[in-house]
């Protein structure tokens, strides 16, 4: 789950699935309110993958979905990876 699915879900499970709200106003309260707290302490994301090996995955699903195309329903786009840096 990348980074910002899982802040989404929690705020969804700490800040707006426990709540009920009477208004839209109060929603953004709420909200604003863990966007205060969840920031009092940020954490810092590392990027731990190779870039080669990110670039060769992307690779791999550009020929998968390019074999997988049916022109007419489906629009395929052809990149040039040796530009990709």
């Amino acid at each position: 789950m990348n980074m910002v699915e899982r802040f989404f879900r929690d705020l969804s499970q700490q800040a707006i699935l426990p709540g009920s709200f009477g208004s839209v106003a109060e929603l953004v309260d709420t909200i604003n309110r863990y966007l205060s707290q969840h920031n009092l302490e940020p954490k810092r994301y590392v990027w731990h993958a190779d870039g080669q090996e990110v670039l060769n995955k992307i690779r791999r699903a550009w020929a998968s979905r390019h074999k997988s195309c049916h022109f007419g329903f489906i629009v395929c786009f052809r990149v040039n990876f040796s530009e990709v840096r």
